[in-house]
């Protein structure tokens, strides 16, 4: 799982760079948008990579708890 999230936030990135760099014409403009997209998929990947350990832990917690049962 942890490597489809990696390979999925790599392809944004990318795919977010070039629309960036394409689409804006304004030279300046244009590596400000990319570098504050990438902040914000940059917050993003943190978020669901702390969901899925907590999502791991949980299951680890169950499966304890399902043994001692």
């Amino acid at each position: 799982m942890k490597k489809r999230v990696n390979t999925i936030f790599v392809i944004l990135c990318i795919v977010d760079i070039v629309v960036n760099l394409v689409l804006i014409d304004i030279p300046g403009v244009n590596f400000a948008v990319a570098i504050g997209s990438l902040i914000f998929l940059g917050i993003l990947y943190y978020i669901v990579r702390k969901l899925l350990y907590f999502e791991e832990l949980l299951l680890e917690i169950n499966r304890r708890m399902d043994e001692k049962i």
